[in-house]
C-alpha cells in the first residue's frame, strides 16, 4: 500500500485529510505545513502526524497530496 502525505493542512487540507482517513485502502501517514496554526488543529483535531521537516516529509512517503500550500 503506498504511502500518502497531505502538503498543506489549511481548511481545504484537512478536508483531505479526513477523506483520506475515511478510505481503508489508503495509509496516510501524515501532513507537512508550516503554519503552526493550522498544523497544530490538524495534528490535535484529525489525529494526523505533523512532520516538521520538508525533506523528512518527504522521506516518509510514496504520494504528495499538494492541497492549498504557500509561502508568504
Amino acid at each position: 500500500m503506498l504511502k500518502i502525505g497531505v502538503l498543506g493542512a489549511g481548511q481545504l487540507g484537512q478536508l483531505h485529510i479526513k477523506c483520506l482517513q475515511e478510505i481503508p485502502a489508503c495509509n496516510l501517514v501524515g501532513f507537512f505545513d508550516p503554519d503552526d496554526k493550522h498544523a497544530e488543529f490538524a495534528e490535535q483535531m484529525l489525529n494526523t502526524q505533523r512532520y516538521s521537516y520538508f525533506d523528512k516529509f518527504v522521506q516518509a512517503i510514496d504520494v504528495m497530496d499538494v492541497v492549498d500550500f504557500s509561502i508568504a
